[in-house]
């Protein structure tokens, strides 16, 4: 199946790899800073920590989060969500209905590296979905292709990970949570390919 790659799709080609270092655009808060750029530009960069999403995520990867209506979420999809105050990045294994009085659709998710699913997360605390990662000069789009159908075998057998949970001692690095990046050189060329549409 060929997949038409869209305005996002090769943001880091040819770029030096000094353009691909980041700078931080909000130290005092994560969230808050996530959720204003959401709001104005309706994406954001986000650089990974913590293993447990490893492999198909590591430390020190950059996240591109797009942001997306809760119920355009389905099983398998990587998600950006607030847990315990910080930015957290999780497979969703499924979807909740609450109602309309308990603000709609939840999700339970979980790191593919860990033995435990998340809190229930809820669409309050839902920032959008991840659609590719970039490590090392390299795209890996997460959400399109057999990627993307791969997120939802995974979905469908990580919970069954409790039956052979991890050491401990392998996973020390807790949660994959993220911290909000701006990346000027690559912001401007999407910018620039946006307006040229």
């Amino acid at each position: 199946m060929n997949i038409k790659p869209d305005a996002q799709a090769h943001l880091f080609d040819g770029l030096p790899i000094s353009d691909t270092q980041s700078r931080r655009l909000c130290s005092e808060s994560n969230t808050a800073g996530l959720a204003e750029t959401m709001q104005k530009k309706g994406w954001a960069f986000l650089r990974v920590s913590g293993k447990s999403m490893f492999p198909w995520i590591r430390p020190d990867d950059l996240v591109f989060l797009r942001r997306a209506r809760p119920e355009d979420v389905t099983r398998g999809d990587v998600i950006v969500f607030e847990m315990g105050g910080a930015l957290c990045v999780h497979r969703v294994l499924s979807l909740q209905n609450n109602g309309a009085a308990n603000g709609g659709l939840a999700f339970i998710t979980k790191g593919d590296a860990t033995a435990d699913a998340d809190d229930v997360v809820s669409s309050a605390e839902f920032h959008g979905k991840v659609e590719f990662v970039y490590r090392r000069n390299r795209e890996i789009r997460i959400a399109a292709g057999w990627r993307k159908y791969f997120g939802k075998f995974l979905a469908f057998i990580s919970p069954a990970t409790r039956w052979w949970k991890p050491p401990s001692s392998v996973f020390q690095g807790g949660a994959a949570r993220c911290e909000l990046r701006g990346l000027p050189t690559i912001e401007a060329r999407r910018s620039a390919e946006n307006s040229s549409d």
